[in-house]
């Protein structure tokens, strides 16, 4: 969970958003889940799954609150202190 609501939260920082972005990675967890239980040597987990997607729209929701400024506070200062 905290692995895939940190990507969505860092792609919806640096990328304008669109609806791809959450459609993607909601994809990709749901599809990692299918060939680890292919594989033979990982296991398959709806939880797993489950959680993927609760991470992404945790890190959706994350952008709209404050801790969503601070990247962009930070983006700030770190390009103030180069110039």
């Amino acid at each position: 969970m905290l692995a895939y609501g940190s990507l969505m939260y860092w792609f919806d920082m640096c990328y304008p958003r669109h609806w791809r972005w959450p459609v993607f990675f909601v994809t990709l967890g749901i599809g990692l889940e299918i060939v680890q239980g292919v594989t033979g040597f990982r296991s398959f987990d709806a939880y797993d799954m489950l959680a993927n997607m609760v991470g992404v729209v945790i890190g959706l929701f994350m952008v709209d609150t404050p801790m969503g400024l601070w990247l962009e506070i930070v983006d700030r200062r770190l390009a103030a202190a180069h110039r």
